[in-house]
């Protein structure tokens, strides 16, 4: 599977390489710590990292040419995403993810999500979430997305304190190399 951090090809390769587990991550901070120096070597600073601007209007790029099915962590807006992959992400079945039963999904459980996709994301969303619930989340895409697949992750800029601090629901504030160390730790490369 393939993190895709910018502009341009996927920048880092994801193995299932049966990294830590979510409750190692939680009980050692040297692990997390030794994964984010490891992100840190390839992008030193946040002006380092390529810059997406549109992340949905490059998903197009990403995608091309990829079939099987898609899921979406935190969907919301169902009907909206689901056209939007219906006819700009051709080859790909939709299927969205949120707790939230007020809106319409194919699972609202982890529990009840059912096979592995080509392409998952989870835009958004990490941020609401508490430290842990965030690396089981994590944990989670990576048990159900195909080898091979992709995986697109965005959040919060948190050295823009604007985009962080205005939302009273925003819950862990994720650095970029916090957030690609624990994806290390749990087996993301």
């Amino acid at each position: 599977m393939k993190v895709v951090t910018g502009l341009g090809k996927p920048q880092a390769m994801v193995q299932s390489k049966g990294g830590s587990r979510a409750v190692e991550c939680c009980e050692s901070w040297s692990l997390v710590k030794n994964c984010t120096l490891t992100v840190r070597q390839q992008w030193p600073s946040i002006w380092c990292l390529p810059f997406e601007p549109h992340f949905h209007d490059s998903l197009p790029t990403y995608c091309a040419g990829i079939q099987g099915r898609l899921l979406d962590v935190g969907a919301s807006d169902y009907a909206d995403a689901k056209e939007f992959v219906h006819t700009r992400l051709t080859g790909l079945q939709y299927h969205g993810f949120d707790p939230d039963r007020r809106t319409r999904q194919d699972f609202y459980s982890w529990d009840k999500v059912e096979g592995i996709f080509a392409v998952v994301i989870c835009s958004q969303v990490l941020e609401h979430l508490s430290f842990r619930e965030g690396l089981d989340t994590c944990e989670h895409i990576l048990a159900h997305c195909e080898q091979g697949g992709l995986v697109f992750f965005t959040v919060p800029n948190i050295f823009h304190p604007s985009r962080f601090l205005t939302d009273p629901g925003l819950v862990t504030p994720w650095a970029y190399d916090k957030l690609g160390g624990v994806l290390v730790a749990l087996g993301f490369d």
